[in-house]
């Protein structure tokens, strides 16, 4: 038997082969294009990004027709699919900003400038709604940390908003959340410092108002609520402080070991659902621990400085309030603020 040249006797067959790759390449370029345009109409109607019993159709349908011509093991396509389609979604996965207020308020012309992209506005009766509208577009549970990536996923002010149902629904999911990871606090950073800006020109008479960032995506939905319930805004208190210049953190919470303590006690403290009691009854013991956790979180992501103090002077604003007679702890939490620069005097005048 003669050696066998490979280059020369199996140059048509890679060529062939080739010219069958530029077409699945076209095919698959027109499957992600209209995967787009069904994100676009999810948009519209509110609907879930992901449909499982749509792709568990689709792969059936694909195993069948393969099967039918007896090409392909089912194993290795059902696979390769899941990966195509897990591809499409990420096109159908497109982007909006809302917010509640009404068109042509200054909240809507911050977010145009922001973000530049079309913004969509709800009444402010629909705020009542909220739960509903979330639960809505969670008929499926997805991974928390690796589904955010890019979103606008963020909520930063929820005036007076005692709903019972977010409250005991955010016990559940904020765990999930604790830290963002790095693609995303960027856009944390510029949402929240955009939405603290508006919030300062609110007054009493919509005090009630809802400033909320949502996105289609459910993961983002979710994680837009976490960090609104994490605001703590039982009460109107955003315009008796406001952040002009801060110290570099220097505390003691810098090495990494002391953070990895605080965010397994953090986690602890939300999986046994005791945010819920912060919410409604702003326990000092459990605001401290939130406290610490936030100033830890912080630390690790100096991105989030900025919107992060927003979140850390209400929690110890409300937890001096909640105290006529401010114990040791509060007092220490109070020392602690003053030399990582979240906290002056006139802020409780």
């Amino acid at each position: 038997m003669h050696p066998c040249n490979t280059n020369s006797h199996l140059r048509y067959f890679r060529y062939r082969i080739d010219l069958v790759d530029k077409v699945l390449v076209k095919l698959l370029e027109t499957r992600i294009k209209v995967a787009t345009k069904v994100g676009r109409v999810k948009i519209t109607l509110s609907s879930p990004i992901t449909n499982s019993s749509r792709e568990r159709q689709v792969i059936s349908n694909l195993i069948s027709s393969c099967m039918a011509v007896n090409i392909l093991k089912v194993k290795d396509l059902r696979e390769v699919w899941k990966r195509i389609i897990s591809i499409s979604k990420r096109s159908e996965g497109h982007s909006v900003t809302s917010f509640y207020g009404s068109p042509g308020s200054h909240t809507h012309s911050v977010m145009d400038s922001c973000f530049d992209m079309t913004t969509v506005s709800f009444p402010f009766s629909l705020i009542d709604e909220t739960p509903f509208i979330i639960y809505s577009s969670l008929n499926t549970r997805l991974p928390f940390r690796n589904n955010c990536s890019g979103l606008l996923h963020t909520a930063l002010a929820t005036m007076n908003n005692h709903n019972v149902h977010i409250q005991n629904y955010i016990s559940h999911c904020i765990s999930q959340h604790l830290v963002l990871s790095p693609s995303n606090r960027y856009i944390l950073s510029v949402t929240q410092t955009h939405a603290y800006n508006q919030t300062k020109q609110w007054n009493s008479r919509n005090s009630h108002t809802m400033y909320t960032i949502m996105n289609t995506s459910k993961a983002a939905k979710v994680s837009c609520i976490c960090n609104s319930m994490l605001s703590i805004s039982g009460r109107s208190i955003i315009t008796k402080y406001s952040i002009e210049s801060l110290d570099p953190i220097q505390d003691r919470w810098n090495n990494k070991t002391s953070f990895l303590e605080l965010q397994r006690k953090g986690s602890r403290l939300y999986i046994c659902k005791k945010v819920r009691y912060i919410l409604l009854t702003h326990r000092t013991k459990i605001c401290r621990d939130m406290l610490l956790l936030l100033l830890a979180v912080i630390k690790q992501n100096i991105d989030l400085l900025e919107s992060g103090v927003v979140y850390y002077k209400r929690l110890l604003l409300l937890l001096c309030k909640r105290n006529d007679k401010l114990s040791s702890k509060a007092l220490r939490m109070i020392s602690i603020s003053k030399k990582v620069g979240f906290y002056t005097n006139n802020n409780y005048i």
